[in-house]
């Protein structure tokens, strides 16, 4: 029975000469080696050079996207960010709502603004942000105002 990934696996040194070669050693070895391959999967380095080249890219941010619109859905082809803002006047029901899920059309909500006095509310802030999945989609609507989009790839 393997030791990885539960522990790391420690092996007899053995010398020319000295020691006897058993087959439980090599067989040790082999099972160790199976279970390791069997953690990391078939292709773990993907598109990257290496595993540890890959690991490091799914914490940077790839470059902003500001060619995104509102009311269109797009679908994510890596995990990432939008944000979207409105600078504009407060006026009687304004809103700003970004959805995200497996859905070509997606109705889940992830964040929103409702501003104006039909909701109460004084509050300037125009902004939401919310992160996608890697093949969801994704869209910003609003109403009574026009929005900027942006979208930031997380590991591109």
């Amino acid at each position: 029975m393997a030791t990885y990934p539960n522990a790391i696996p420690s092996f007899l040194t053995l010398q020319d000469g000295v020691d006897t070669v058993v087959v439980a050693h090599p067989n040790d070895r082999a099972v160790e080696i199976v279970a390791i391959a069997t953690e990391l999967g078939t292709n773990p380095k993907g598109s990257y050079a290496d595993v540890k080249t890959r690991l490091n890219s799914t914490t940077t941010l790839g470059a902003w996207d500001a060619t995104k619109s509102t009311g269109t859905n797009y679908k994510a082809l890596t995990d990432g960010w939008v944000i979207a803002y409105t600078n504009e006047i407060l006026q009687s029901a304004c809103s700003i709502i970004g959805y995200s899920d497996a859905n070509a059309a997606p109705t889940t909500i992830r964040d929103k603004v409702l501003l104006g006095t039909a909701y109460g509310s004084t509050n300037i802030a125009h902004t939401v942000k919310f992160p996608v999945r890697k093949d969801d989609y994704w869209r910003v609507d609003v109403v009574l105002w026009t929005a900027t989009v942006y979208w930031i790839p997380v590991g591109a």
